[in-house]
């Protein structure tokens, strides 16, 4: 995972392929969600012994701009791992707690 990360287009060389300002709302939580869940796998993913201590500029730089539009902080939240992760089944029919499913990026 860290070698595919580590492989992205360097943020340097062109920063306007990770511009969000002309993000929507939805697509800014979808992507503050995607890229919180992607940062702790790419700290984490090698255990405890191989922990990174800093994050790649192609995924903390749009991290931060994200959280910084939703006022949210750049570390996993519940709103990164659940409040942004729902949508009814049917919109037709309403609100109900039965129609509710996972979206984004923890659906099929």
């Amino acid at each position: 995972f860290r070698s595919l990360v580590d492989s992205l287009p360097n943020y340097d060389v062109n920063p306007s392929l990770y511009d969000i300002e002309n993000l929507t709302l939805s697509q800014t939580k979808f992507m503050y969600s995607f890229l919180s869940i992607a940062i702790h796998k790419y700290i984490w993913c090698m255990d405890r012994d191989g922990c990174k201590n800093s994050i790649n500029k192609a995924l903390g730089i749009p991290w931060y701009n994200c959280a910084v539009k939703l006022g949210l902080p750049t570390v996993l939240t519940y709103s990164a791992l659940i409040l942004y992760n729902w949508r009814l089944r049917d919109i037709s029919k309403g609100f109900n707690l039965d129609r509710m499913v996972l979206s984004g990026i923890w659906s099929n």
